[in-house]
């Protein structure tokens, strides 16, 4: 159990790190850093039921981060950014700051809580973590770098070309954890789950970090 806890918190130190090393030597922006760890941070999920399956932990360790982005987003509210260093990489400061962070760590929570009621909500938790995670990321940094048609709004925040990538990556996230997991493959049940991901990925303001992952969750317990 305490290794899974040096493992865990390590793991997400070490995106944290790398993502303000990345825009220190201007490897990234700051929007850059902030999907690079909105990304990476999924991996946590397979950490945390390598480890912790089956008990409290699953719980424990996202709730922390809930607590601690909670802290961190008023701060970065004050227009400061984050007064906690570290965190800062997953922040915007001052107003265009958004709850997205808690939210990304309240629906990592969910999914530990499903899974510890029910061990067969592991695949299903999965699947939506890796939607927010792969679609909603991409979606974001596709949908800041397009022109043309592709970059003609759906909605006030979301781009014709954000939402394609949104579906594209979410499909392909998905398709990675399950070969990860050893399961089957099935492309119809893959683009049923990107398509319902592109619509919960549409309400944007930080939202789409709750929309997504639990929608899909729900989806995918249909699915899978």
């Amino acid at each position: 159990m305490i290794l899974g806890y040096i493992v865990t918190y390590a793991y997400i130190m070490l995106v944290l790190f790398a993502a303000v090393v990345a825009e220190k030597f201007h490897l990234l922006g700051q929007e850059g850093r902030r999907k690079l760890v909105h990304i990476m941070l999924v991996f946590t999920w397979l950490i945390m039921i390598r480890y912790f399956e089956g008990t409290i932990h699953l719980v424990l360790i996202p709730a922390t981060f809930v607590i601690l982005n909670l802290f961190s987003y008023f701060s970065a509210k004050k227009e400061t950014g984050s007064s906690i260093p570290v965190l800062s990489s997953m922040e915007r400061a001052g107003a265009e700051e958004t709850p997205g962070t808690v939210y990304y760590a309240m629906s990592i929570m969910v999914a530990g809580s499903l899974t510890l009621l029910n061990e067969r909500w592991m695949i299903p938790c999965g699947l939506g973590l890796f939607c927010m995670a792969f679609g909603d990321g991409m979606a974001g940094v596709v949908g800041k770098n397009t022109s043309g048609v592709w970059a003609k709004h759906i909605t006030k925040e979301k781009s014709i070309g954000g939402s394609v990538a949104c579906f594209l990556f979410s499909v392909a996230g998905c398709a990675l954890l399950l070969v990860y997991l050893g399961q089957e493959v099935s492309v119809a049940k893959l683009v049923i789950l990107g398509l319902v991901c592109t619509v919960m990925e549409l309400p944007g303001r930080g939202m789409d970090n709750i929309t997504v992952p639990l929608g899909c969750m729900g989806i995918a317990g249909v699915l899978f």
